[in-house]
């Protein structure tokens, strides 16, 4: 469109657990916050992107709504790969850190587990212990070498008493340098090949951006089933 692009955080604030702004642990997202919107028009859309068309109507939706507005803001999930397969070389360099250097000298596998606020969501639901045991065995017998595995989540304590690591060194929530626990943990995440994760896109962006060699997901990403396009053909799905 020729638009230079704003991220706007004022939403941040009405999300429960309340949210702060984090884009900026990525040293290469340098698009400015929204200050003055002046005229703003609104494009809202969550469910319907999974309709292959999404894209051309999401432009035709941005063109008809241009010039009623200085300002168009866009809600919305985007989370369709196809919609940036042509731009993955910019969006892997917009979120480029450090590489983390792990206390382990055992293949190190992410097992990314998400509950906090997903264990009351109705839309997004729970992955189960079930289907992290048999991914964690899916894992170990996919991978020949002596692995370790790396615990990602805001509930460590659940995931040490329900999971079975069947014996595998398990290092939990490991800090590296940084103050920004988010900022750590992507580190640790893009650093790993190998990825086990839940039906959340906190998982979901590390394992895509790590180039990995095995990643093991939902086959549920919604609690009420609805169609998706999170899951890549190389991906590893368990029933959950």
């Amino acid at each position: 469109m020729g638009s230079e692009l704003y991220l706007d955080p004022t939403q941040l604030g009405a999300h429960t657990p309340k949210r702060e702004y984090m884009l900026d642990i990525f040293p290469n997202i340098k698009n400015p916050i929204l200050q003055d919107p002046g005229r703003i028009g609104y494009h809202s859309d969550i469910r319907s992107f999974f309709d292959p068309d999404y894209f051309n109507r999401l432009l035709q939706g941005i063109k008809s709504q241009s010039h009623n507005a200085d300002t168009l803001a866009l809600y919305g999930y985007y989370q369709c790969p196809s919609m940036f397969e042509k731009y993955e070389d910019q969006i892997r360099k917009d979120f480029e850190l450090p590489y983390a250097k792990l206390d382990t000298e055992k293949t190190p596998i992410i097992i990314q587990v998400r509950r906090g606020d997903f264990v009351e969501n109705s839309f997004h639901g729970i992955c189960t212990v079930d289907y992290y045991n048999k991914a964690i065995q899916t894992m170990i017998d996919k991978i020949s070498n002596e692995c370790a595995f790396i615990v990602i989540s805001e509930d460590v304590e659940w995931v040490m008493n329900n999971l079975n690591f069947q014996g595998k060194e398990v290092i939990a929530n490991p800090l590296i340098t940084d103050q920004k626990p988010e900022r750590d943990d992507f580190r640790i995440m893009i650093s790993c090949k190998h990825h086990i994760i839940s039906n959340s896109s906190y998982g979901w962006w590390p394992a895509w951006l790590s180039n990995p060699e095995v990643v093991i997901c939902p086959n549920r990403w919604y609690a009420n089933n609805m169609d998706h396009h999170m899951i890549l053909p190389n991906w590893t799905t368990i029933e959950t």
